[in-house]
């Protein structure tokens, strides 16, 4: 029996929503956002995932696996793709030969069989399987993947399990028919996939390896297989974006029953080939007022298609858009998460770390029978506070009653930013938790910035100072957030070099 998408909306007019996010941006104070430092710039943009950034992490301990809670999220990270798209920072190899992926995949597994035997039998909430282009694996990789992680770390019919995909797939049917199964046969019943762009001269640009048929093909596809929850990730601020182009892109999906999105800013970071070409030709850029009002524009039509928008980024017609998200955000400190392979981040029991992000390291010390253990930090009370605050307010707020049984005082008392970013109109008290407001989602990782301590801030920048190559170096490269960043990082000759 065929099963579809629920039927598309339907369709209404691209002048309208414009016209309605013109409105909306002329009624904030963008002046004020901006000189107060919660307004991104568009060399501003980042994401608040982790806190402490790995910027102000010290060496980890093996016996923070010790700290884990008895239900965790599961992330797995797998570093392979065809081709390098030039906004991407993820640890990832190209073309790896298969002799790689399968000596990857031995080193993946004994991982977490090492992890088991330190941690012992855990439930699992969530799996989020990640990469990379985990698609890119076979289906016998993907039944040993899975097999291993069912044997150490097993899941009910309940876990939410997501698979990435990238739309290369549709290329090869057999394949792909192959690959549905051994999901399918694992228990993966979430799917999430980047398109990105519907215009092929952007995902020309930016060396996606896919086109705009192929991205809807792969919708297609989904639409008549047993994968029934599917999110799709997109990203505005590209190169020849117009504000028609995107919105041609986003309406051309959502027409298309796609019920989960991911929308994100193209983040600019110096690692990055898509850094030289805004060096270089910062006009074919949306500058940061048309960021703006492209992220306006989008939360106005969404919200009248029916999506709710949260956590941060995230926008569903459904109830819930991710499990993993959601706890990541608001539940963390009850399920933890647990980073599987190179570059994987996790948190547990009160400890931010990063597994190594260098594929080679990750592969000698896991082969040498030593866990991949890279950075850590464990946060006191005061970091908990800050850390509670500022992942809070990405999802469904700080429930104030909530924060003062646990740290003993409220929230806007601890941290008195809280009132200042009310003042701004980014947050406000809905009922008794502290809520981003519209615009407030969109400044809300400038409002992280603001509720680092001063000691964390001095450690990054104490490692930005350091660094002599940031080009080069893998810090820079995996540390996603906005903390002790001033728009300087795409600014390559002086500003990041230490010495003469």
């Amino acid at each position: 029996m065929r099963v579809s998408f629920a039927p598309p909306p339907r369709s209404r007019s691209f002048d309208r929503y414009w016209a309605a996010a013109r409105d909306r941006l002329a009624a904030v104070d963008t002046c004020t956002l901006a000189s107060t430092r919660v307004l991104p710039t568009p060399t501003e943009h980042y994401l608040s995932g982790t806190y402490p950034p790995l910027k102000a992490m010290g060496p980890a301990e093996p016996d923070l696996l010790s700290r884990a809670t008895e239900d965790l999220s599961i992330y797995v990270h797998i570093p392979f793709c065809r081709q390098r798209c030039t906004f991407c920072h993820f640890a990832k190899e190209i073309r790896a030969t298969p002799d790689r992926v399968g000596r990857y995949l031995d080193a993946l597994v004994r991982e977490i069989a090492m992890i088991r035997d330190r941690i012992g039998p855990r439930r699992v909430s969530s799996v989020y399987v990640g990469g990379g282009t985990p698609s890119t694996l076979t289906a016998y990789e993907l039944t040993r993947l899975f097999a291993a992680l069912d044997n150490n770390f097993p899941w009910t019919t309940g876990t939410e399990v997501t698979f990435e995909l990238h739309p290369q797939v549709v290329r090869d049917r057999g394949r792909l028919a192959d690959r549905f199964a051994a999901m399918q046969a694992a228990g993966v019943n979430r799917i999430a996939f980047g398109i990105q762009s519907l215009d092929d001269r952007v995902l020309r640009t930016l060396n996606r390896g896919h086109t705009a048929a192929e991205a809807l093909d792969l919708i297609n596809i989904l639409s008549d297989s047993p994968f029934q929850d599917v999110s799709v990730d997109l990203m505005y601020g590209l190169p020849y974006e117009t504000h028609e182009t995107w919105f041609s892109t986003l309406s051309a999906i959502v027409d298309r029953g796609i019920e989960k999105l991911n929308i994100f800013p193209l983040f600019l970071k110096v690692t990055d080939p898509i850094s030289r070409l805004y060096e270089r030709k910062p006009e074919l850029f949306p500058d940061g007022a048309n960021r703006f009002l492209t992220y306006l524009l989008t939360d106005e039509y969404l919200h009248d298609e029916g999506f709710r928008s949260g956590p941060v980024l995230y926008y569903s017609r459904r109830l819930h858009h991710s499990r993993q998200q959601e706890l990541k955000f608001d539940h963390i400190d009850d399920v933890n998460l647990l980073g599987l392979g190179v570059s994987s981040f996790g948190y547990l029991g009160g400890t931010q770390y990063y597994n190594l992000c260098d594929l080679d390291a990750y592969l000698q010390w896991v082969e040498a029978g030593r866990l991949p253990l890279w950075r850590a930090a464990t946060l006191n009370q005061d970091e908990l506070a800050r850390r509670t605050a500022m992942f809070a307010i990405r999802s469904s707020g700080i429930d104030r009653a909530e924060f003062l049984r646990r740290f003993g005082a409220p929230p806007e008392k601890m941290l008195p930013q809280l009132g200042r970013f009310a003042e701004l109109g980014l947050l406000t008290i809905h009922g008794d938790t502290w809520v981003t407001t519209p615009i407030g989602a969109y400044c809300v990782d400038g409002m992280a910035s603001h509720l680092a301590s001063n000691a964390v801030l001095d450690q990054v920048l104490r490692t930005n100072a350091e660094t002599a190559d940031p080009c080069t170096s893998l810090l820079e490269q995996h540390d996603y957030s906005p903390i002790g960043r001033s728009g300087a990082s795409v600014v390559r000759p002086k500003a990041f070099r230490a010495g003469p």
